[in-house]
């Protein structure tokens, strides 16, 4: 007759295993594989903004003189102050350009030359130096002049998003598990993405947007947590800080396909429509057996184990262990189960040391942000190609997440 197993012993037993699941290689590099390729999406969204919102040259368009045989160069000099090509304009000279438009160029110059300077009037169209029509949101929606403080909110909506999704996903990886929360925001993210490409409108626009930053938000948060829920303590370190190597490759790779897609709809069709493949992901990435044990579910932690190696589960274990899996957290209600997560969530303030590191923490991230995006997302103030500005802002990141590795290995976390 089978002895029963007391579920302290279980549980004793199962963190055990755990350690020697973490400890087989192949899964969890695979597991590290599936967890930290979705931070490609996150930085080609995140920064292709430099590429969907870089803001051509542009000047009024005058339908009357566009009509004509005139190069653009001509119609600028006619009606603009300076009439200079390279430079942007907001206004131009209200001359009866119906008249101007009978004439030759030659003709039409020496007339506004000698005649008294009209008045300007703010431009009600635009015209754009661009080699592919309509090569970002800025041409597409006329996002410049009066209008031009809406072209960052396409940035401000993906950012706001971020911040959303980290509670969103974070509540609901606490209490439905982290695989449910990867794979609601990986939906999010094939659902959002491709919409973001497919609107006529700008509100939209920065709409998609907003929630392609909340299932960015979830889908780091979710692969994260259960990447270092798997991996044995020795590993984390390696784990935590090559995790984000994903980001400076995505950089890289975004750079190279921004050049061969230099429409703005066609980019956000390339850096989405490949998240389809998260659904691979969904389908195998685990469940984290430390969230199911912690939930009471040993039975199913120890299904998780048994898909890695057989061996390592005891019969008489996986046996007891599914008596009273479900606890007695599923005979609460949801509100009940609700306000208990958020008494979790507000106890850490309870500790004074705690609460002092959380606060720290978010200082150094604001600075460290601040200072980041500032100029990974400010292409537009400085003289370099784009292309090989983004480039070189994933190469020099990448050391970034090897030199931490050397420094905790020989100083610690603290120095």
């Amino acid at each position: 007759m089978m002895a029963k197993v007391s579920q302290e012993e279980q549980t004793e037993v199962l963190e055990k295993t755990l350690e020697k699941v973490g400890n087989e290689g192949w899964w969890v590099w695979c597991v590290f594989f599936m967890a930290s390729t979705p931070g490609l999406f996150n930085a080609a969204h995140i920064m292709s903004y430099v590429f969907l919102s870089h803001t051509p040259t542009h000047w009024c368009q005058i339908d009357e003189l566009v009509a004509t045989n005139w190069t653009n160069q001509q119609i600028i000099s006619v009606s603009t102050i300076g009439g200079n090509s390279s430079t942007s304009f907001c206004s131009y000279y209200d001359w009866n350009y119906t008249y101007l438009a009978q004439l030759e160029y030659q003709e039409a110059l020496k007339y506004t030359s000698q005649s008294p300077k009209p008045k300007l009037i703010p431009c009600k169209k635009y015209d754009y130096d661009e080699t592919v029509p309509k090569s970002s949101i800025v041409s597409e929606w006329d996002l410049v002049c009066e209008n031009a403080a809406l072209r960052s909110n396409a940035q401000v909506s993906i950012a706001i998003g971020k911040f959303v999704g980290g509670f969103i996903f974070g509540f609901i990886a606490d209490k439905f598990g982290r695989k449910r929360s990867f794979v609601l925001s990986c939906l999010l993210y094939i659902v959002s993405g491709p919409a973001a490409g497919f609107t006529q409108s700008f509100l939209v626009f920065t709409i998609a947007r907003f929630f392609i930053g909340i299932a960015g938000s979830g889908v780091y948060e979710s692969a994260y947590t259960i990447l270092t829920e798997i991996a044995v303590k020795k590993r984390r370190t390696i784990f935590g800080c090559t995790f984000n190597m994903s980001y400076p490759v995505g950089y890289i790779t975004l750079a190279i396909i921004a050049f061969y897609f230099q429409s703005w709809r066609s980019l956000q069709y390339a850096i989405s429509i490949p998240t389809l493949f998260l659904l691979i992901h969904c389908w195998f990435i685990p469940e984290s057996p430390r969230w199911l044990l912690a939930q009471g579910r040993r039975a199913d932690a120890w299904q998780v184990i048994q898909g890695v190696e057989k061996s390592l589960i005891p019969d008489d274990f996986f046996h007891n262990s599914k008596i009273g899996v479900e606890g007695s957290n599923k005979s609460k209600s949801w509100f009940k189960r609700l306000m208990l997560s958020m008494g979790k969530l507000l106890s850490i303030f309870n500790n004074k040391e705690l609460c002092s590191r959380i606060i720290i923490c978010y200082i150094t991230w604001f600075g460290a942000a601040l200072s980041y995006y500032a100029i990974a997302l400010n292409a537009d103030n400085f003289t370099a190609n784009r292309y090989m500005y983004v480039a070189l802002n994933g190469l020099t990141e990448a050391p970034s997440y090897i030199l931490p590795l050397l420094l905790l290995t020989f100083l610690g976390r603290k120095s």
